[in-house]
């Protein structure tokens, strides 16, 4: 079941401004942002007019992963940042995976381990055809619900 609603608050774990589906679908149709979650998967979708967010909760409501596509224009949707969170007995991340990728083939990594202190950053080329999807029509947002896309691992 979808749920609807205007935003989604990190620091309280709960959507905020509940909207019917009319109300989502108005919005959709105007290009407006709100927001799409799926209790059974434990996610949210914030859509936007060039933009789909697509963020994975933990048991605690946390955002353990994370995927950001852009569009421009009216193409095709493009798998531009991934994160990935683990977190301790705090709500601030402790561990953070960022990658960033270009339309080129180009991969930047970057790895925080806010513990122990330690940073690692990588580039290099990958292949990115998987990186594309189409943008959803208003309630059909399964096919960016998929968790395991393929992030190549990092070799740092």
């Amino acid at each position: 079941m979808i749920q609807y609603f205007k935003s989604w608050s990190k620091k309280e774990k709960a959507a905020k401004g509940i909207l019917t589906e009319s109300e989502a679908r108005e919005l959709h149709q105007k290009g407006k942002i709100y927001c799409a979650a799926y209790s059974s998967a434990n996610s949210y979708l914030e859509v936007m007019p060039n933009c789909v967010m697509v963020c994975f909760l933990d048991i605690n409501k946390k955002p353990e992963l994370n995927y950001i596509f852009s569009r421009s224009d009216e193409g095709p949707l493009f798998l531009e940042q991934v994160f990935i969170k683990r977190f301790e007995k705090t709500d601030d991340a402790t561990y953070v995976e960022h990658y960033i990728f270009k339309k080129d083939g180009s991969l930047f990594i970057t790895k925080v381990d806010y513990i122990s202190k330690m940073r690692d950053e990588g580039e290099g080329m990958v292949n990115i055809s998987s990186n594309y999807d189409h943008f959803p029509d208003f309630g059909q947002y399964e096919h960016l619900l998929i968790r395991d896309r393929g992030v190549p691992k990092s070799k740092f």
